[in-house]
């Protein structure tokens, strides 16, 4: 039992060494990390700052540009599409009449046809019967 205990006890120190390591770890980055900002000179970093925030900037306006262009889109086919409208509804009608003449002009076609149809039908039983 006692090995047991003193089993655990050496891996509770090695892990809170581990883990005290891990934070020295940690703070020699950021040490690092402070060391590498001041070794920039100063006139470096705001250059630096300044293209990021330009960086920042010009991208906002492309997405604006973006959403721009898909709403002058829409609004210059609604436009169009109302200019276009009457001329439009006028071929349409346009076709609708010629549509409806070419069904007039079929239907007195096919009432010749059976007009003459009735026509040669009652003249061949007319014949028919004469020479019987």
């Amino acid at each position: 039992m006692l090995y047991l205990k003193n089993t655990l006890y050496i891996i509770y120190i090695f892990t809170k060494i581990s883990t005290l390591n891990e934070k020295k770890e940690e703070e020699i980055v950021k040490r690092e990390e402070v060391q590498q900002r001041i070794k920039i000179p100063r006139a470096a970093r705001e250059a630096e700052e300044r293209a990021q925030m330009w960086k920042k900037h010009l991208m906002r306006e492309i997405e604006l540009g973006t959403l721009n262009t898909k709403r002058y889109r829409t609004l210059w086919r609604e436009m169009m599409t109302r200019i276009k409208m009457p001329q439009i509804a006028e071929d349409v009608k346009i076709a609708w009449h010629n549509f409806d003449r070419a069904l007039d002009i079929k239907d007195y076609r096919l009432s010749c046809a059976l007009q003459s149809l009735s026509l040669s039908l009652s003249l061949s039983l007319s014949l028919s019967l004469s020479l019987n």
